[in-house]
C-alpha cells in the first residue's frame, strides 16, 4: 500500500513539472532551461486518444534524463514513467491511449520534438517529463 502512494504521488507531481498539458503549446520547448547539466537522453511515445466525447487525437509524451552508464537501462526508466503518465492520462482525462510510434533518442526533448515537428507529423505535446527531477523527489 506504501508503494502505491509513493507512486501516486509521483503521479501527482508530474503535473507541476509538465511543460506544457493539453495545449500542444509549441513555444513552451524552444527554451533549453533544464537544471541538471550533461548529456541528455529523451523517450518519446506517440499515442492515438480518443476523447469522451469520440474525438480522436495524437499526442506526444516526453521524458528526459541526464545520461548515467548504459542507455538502455536509463530507456527502461523513462519508459516506465511514460507509462505511468499515460494511465493517470487515460483515467482522468480519456477513453482510451493507443500506442502509436515510440522514439528513443540520445538528445534532449525540445531537439526531438522540434525534428518531429519539422517531420510534418501531426501531434500535440501532452508533456516532458523531467525523470531527474521525480527521482530526486522520490529520493526524500
Amino acid at each position: 500500500m506504501k508503494k502505491l502512494y509513493k507512486v501516486l504521488f509521483l503521479i501527482y507531481c508530474t503535473q507541476f513539472i509538465h511543460i506544457a498539458i493539453l495545449a500542444g503549446d509549441s513555444t513552451a520547448v524552444h527554451k533549453k532551461d533544464s537544471v541538471y547539466p550533461g548529456k541528455k537522453i529523451c523517450s518519446c511515445q506517440l499515442f492515438n486518444v480518443k476523447s469522451t466525447d469520440n474525438a480522436e487525437y495524437v499526442f506526444g509524451f516526453f521524458a528526459e534524463k541526464t545520461l548515467a552508464g548504459k542507455a538502455l537501462r536509463n530507456f527502461r526508466l523513462m519508459d516506465e514513467y511514460i507509462r505511468l503518465e499515460k494511465n493517470y492520462f487515460e483515467i482522468v482525462f480519456v477513453r482510451s491511449a493507443v500506442l502509436l510510434e515510440k522514439f528513443k533518442e540520445e538528445t534532449d526533448c525540445r531537439t526531438l520534438y522540434n525534428r518531429l515537428i519539422s517531420e510534418k507529423r501531426s501531434f500535440k505535446l501532452y508533456n516532458i517529463i523531467e525523470v531527474d527531477a521525480l527521482n530526486a523527489l522520490a529520493k526524500n
